[in-house]
């Protein structure tokens, strides 16, 4: 009897060994399952997280907003003391500057056949007698040269004689030299352009003092410019010097032989073409970089295309 009692006994303690290995055995499973879970949910404990939080995620809608912004481009602004000639010079300079990838600013002060004596004075007096010209549209806004220099931080300042008078030395001083002063000393940071105009028609009825034909006056504007641009050590706007060029070398401008005249009225240039061409060598001389031509305003593209080569060709012999 005793024996069948010993042999139960074992036999309940080795059941009970039995069952307490099975519940440590699915203990582990439910942990190594529990720990699986979280790797999947929690992105704490993603693949790749790292301490401190985990890498913010791009977006393809922001990669892409990333690789089309530009920097933005800088404005240059350009501001003239001048008369028509600079209205001429004006009235396409923004639009092209644009087509071209400049933003450009332009500010034209407008007094009809102004020289540089009536400039220097309306300086000393502060006079409010230029109608101010913004992109080639007139405004109607009177203003004095200091007004128009305060609109402003200017890049760009140009100054030109009037054409009557651009061919003679004796004409630009000492207006020229208080005009240039006063420049200096309130926009040290621009700089200061002297503008090249152009001759008259050659059928024009009336060329003046001794230059009797287109060539005698181109000829003494050229050389005029050249000296005092030197003597005041500023650089030169040539579009007197493209606007000859194209007339001797380009045939369809050849207005002596059947060509289009590039004036209007045998003194100011025509609105179309002539207007583009100094416009293309402003926006040359200023920014350095070659012009495109491309359709503008209807005009001819294999005309531009030619007043651009010889734009280009211009400037880059200055």
């Amino acid at each position: 009897m005793k024996r069948i009692l010993c042999f139960m006994l074992a036999l309940a303690l080795s059941l009970s060994l039995l069952l307490l290995g099975g519940c440590h055995t699915g203990n582990t499973d439910n942990g190594s399952s529990d720990v699986s879970n979280k790797t999947e949910n929690d992105p704490s404990s993603a693949s790749g997280s790292q301490v401190g939080g985990s890498k913010p995620q791009t977006t393809q809608s922001q990669t892409t907003q990333s690789q089309t912004t530009q920097p933005e481009t800088p404005t240059i602004k350009v501001l003239s003391i001048g008369n028509s000639y600079s209205t001429d010079s004006h009235a396409w300079l923004h639009k092209l500057a644009a087509q071209n990838g400049v933003n450009m600013q332009t500010v034209n002060l407008y007094i009809g056949s102004c020289d540089l004596l009536q400039h220097a004075t309306n300086v000393a007096k502060e006079a409010e007698k230029y109608t101010l010209e913004r992109n080639g549209v007139s405004t109607g806004q009177p203003i004095s040269v200091q007004g128009a220099l305060a609109l402003e931080q200017w890049d760009v300042i140009t100054i030109q004689q009037r054409s009557s008078e651009a061919g003679h030395p004796s004409s630009y001083e000492p207006y020229m030299k208080r005009l240039v002063a006063f420049l200096r000393e309130n926009c040290p940071t621009a700089k200061i352009y002297l503008h090249e105009t152009w001759a008259y028609e050659s059928d024009y009825a009336w060329f003046p003092w001794d230059q009797k034909t287109q060539r005698e006056m181109y000829d003494g504007i050229h050389a005029t410019i050249a000296q005092k641009a030197s003597e005041y050590q500023l650089s030169v706007i040539p579009t007197g010097s493209v606007i000859q060029n194209l007339r001797e070398n380009v045939t369809e401008f050849d207005y002596q032989n059947g060509g289009l005249s590039l004036n209007c009225d045998g003194t100011h240039l025509s609105k179309d073409y002539g207007r583009y061409a100094a416009a293309a060598t402003w926006l040359r001389t200023i920014t350095g970089k070659p012009v495109t031509a491309a359709a503008f305003e209807g005009m001819d593209v294999a005309l531009l295309t030619k007043i651009v080569n010889v734009v280009n060709q211009v400037c880059t012999a200055q």
